[in-house]
């Protein structure tokens, strides 16, 4: 039992007050571990988002965190991850994999978008499949809706704004499943003049979507 000081006198804690003061610790120690995770993702240089520096910060701050907490701002670590600026799709696919088969992430714990994370919590959310479809990244896509109840996801809506690869400055936002957001770039994209070219990996999104999406409804029509 630990002992803290109180009225210049020490005293045992309490069982309860052992739980409360863990709690809290497990909960600032992953604060600073998502902001961390989430400057990391957003950052150009020198300190650019990959496995190595994402496995140091979870355990610099663990050896135990809540993987699935999400920060002051709504983020989590899996959808700070598949908003990684600068980096290639397979440093994502790398940090996303360590989440979930290393320390246990889930997929199905969305992000809550930006400040208003605390209010209208059903259109607000932003589940991890929906980022990687609205950014073309097929290999992504593929293992996420291939993990333990992947079906659920393929109708999981998000809500955010995503900008273009061929005009930055320009975006699409709203509240979408994963292939429709991905449908709807794919669409402001081929007006901003992107060839097929431009677009083959989030073509490859929107078959892999689709695909699955047949399956999972012939699958359920044999059912019946």
């Amino acid at each position: 039992r630990t002992q803290r000081r109180s009225s210049k006198r020490l005293r045992r804690t309490t069982a309860k007050e052992d739980v409360i003061h863990a709690h809290y610790n497990l909960r600032d120690q992953t604060e600073m571990a998502l902001q961390e995770v989430a400057d990391m993702a957003i950052s150009k240089t020198p300190r650019p988002l990959n496995v190595t520096k994402l496995r140091q910060i979870l355990h610099n701050y663990g050896p135990i965190l809540n993987i699935d907490q999400r920060s002051a701002i709504g983020g989590t670590f899996l959808v700070d991850c598949c908003r990684a600026r600068c980096v290639k799709e397979v440093v994502i696919l790398n940090c996303v994999k360590e989440l979930i088969e290393h320390f246990g992430a889930s997929p199905h714990v969305p992000a809550m978008e930006g400040a208003s994370h605390q209010k209208n919590k059903k259109h607000n959310m932003l589940p991890p499949l929906v980022v990687a479809a609205a950014r073309g990244m097929p290999n992504v896509v593929w293992y996420l809706f291939q993990r333990k109840g992947g079906d659920a996801l393929l109708h999981a809506k998000g809500t955010s704004r995503f900008r273009l690869y061929s005009s930055p400055k320009k975006s699409v936002s709203g509240t979408y499943t994963p292939i429709e957001f991905a449908t709807k770039i794919k669409e402001a994209e081929v007006v901003d003049g992107a060839t097929n070219k431009d677009l083959k990996d989030l073509n490859t999104c929107i078959h892999i979507l689709r695909d699955a999406m047949l399956k999972r409804k012939k699958k359920k029509h044999k059912s019946k």
